[in-house]
């Protein structure tokens, strides 16, 4: 009896990883519509600077708010951004 059980089981699994297999192979379509036009704006080699509080660009004051409590209460996160302010004024400094 277990012998019978573990033959259909084991021929349910292998279906199951047949049905997979087979399902991995399928392709994903063609994207269509139009093409996608970039802002002048928009810089794909990050040759544009990044203002220090970018998520003020989505005006979310709950974003706002979490941001301002992942900051105060994150001390890893605000050690990090102490340097990254003290490495900024060093090469401020270097550059006058």
């Amino acid at each position: 009896m277990v012998q019978q059980l573990f033959k259909k089981v084991t021929g349910i699994a292998a279906g199951a990883l047949l049905l997979v297999l087979l399902a991995s192979c399928v392709q994903a379509p063609e994207p269509s519509g139009p093409p996608v036009t970039l802002s002048p704006g928009f810089s794909a080699a990050g040759e544009v600077p990044l203002a220090d509080s970018w998520w003020t660009a989505f005006d979310s004051d709950h974003l706002n708010q979490l941001v301002g409590q992942s900051l105060e209460s994150n001390f890893d996160l605000l050690v990090a951004w102490e340097r990254l302010q003290e490495a900024r004024a060093v090469v401020d400094r270097s550059s006058a």
